[in-house]
């Protein structure tokens, strides 16, 4: 796309910074392996849209895997508090192009610290996608600099052709 290549100067600017983003206190234990757990999300249609529910951290990790598709819409439906280092929602290659609708709710201790993360963020890498009224609490992200195309954000890294709104960070 025609926004790759200011991608790829943002990129090249990262790679001179080191980002680190933290508020508050992170104390449990981090642990990046994906978890076993079946997931199941029930859905829930308003107007003509078709919605899955993000009950708990499960249902947000399985963004984008099985039977969750980046194209599809999501809305958070009860606050989550994160136990494991977060893995971003869509990449440069897989980008999430779905609604994600927070509905008032919070996503707590989000918490990155991996190097080998390029975009580090809620959402990793976005395009056409739609972000509404996401709040996030007791971030930390730390992104260091020393490859090529990095960014970080608390939200999204990347957003192409994308709406994001009335997101929130709190400490």
């Amino acid at each position: 796309m025609k926004y790759r290549n200011l991608v790829k100067w943002a990129g090249l600017l990262a790679m001179v910074l080191t980002v680190t983003i933290g508020f508050g206190d992170f104390a449990s234990s981090v642990d990046a392996k994906p978890q076993k757990q079946s997931v199941t999300m029930k859905t829930s249609t308003i107007g003509k849209v078709k919605y899955y529910l993000v009950n708990d951290e499960n249902d947000l990790r399985a963004i984008g895997k099985g039977n969750y598709p980046l194209s599809a819409n999501y809305m958070l439906n009860h606050d989550i508090k994160l136990t494991k280092e977060w893995v971003p929602i869509g990449s440069e290659e897989h980008p999430f192009t779905g609604k994600f609708e927070g509905d008032g709710h919070v996503i707590d201790k989000l918490h990155i610290k991996s190097g080998k993360v390029k975009y580090a963020g809620l959402f990793g890498w976005v395009e056409g996608a739609t972000i509404h009224n996401v709040t996030l609490t007791h971030l930390n992200i730390s992104a260091k600099a020393g490859g090529a195309k990095k960014s970080a954000g608390a939200i999204v890294a990347i957003a192409l052709d994308s709406k994001v709104s009335d997101c929130t960070i709190k400490k």
